[in-house]
């Protein structure tokens, strides 16, 4: 099952999580994809980033280690304009 990450602006993919799994997933997601600064800035990129994301997102929901009942849910929040997620 693949999810696609929501374009619009005001919502941002982001754990409703305590932070320790926060944490976790930051550290997971910046091991695997350390490979990204030495490729182009082109769409591949982008494309290649979003699907290792979604992928590991979605592998912690079937898991139960996100809070939400679907997939829609668990990967986004809801973002005020001009507000600032600090974590």
């Amino acid at each position: 099952m693949s999810v696609a990450l929501h374009p619009s602006p005001v919502e941002t993919p982001v754990s409703l999580l305590p932070q320790p799994l926060e944490s976790t997933i930051q550290l997971h997601l910046e091991a695997c994809l350390s490979w990204t600064p030495s490729q182009p800035n082109a769409e591949p990129l982008w494309t290649a980033i979003r699907i290792a994301a979604t992928n590991y997102m979605m592998t912690l929901f079937i898991q139960g280690k996100l809070m939400g009942t679907s997939p829609r849910t668990s990967l986004l929040r809801q973002v005020r304009p001009n507000h600032h997620h600090t974590g």
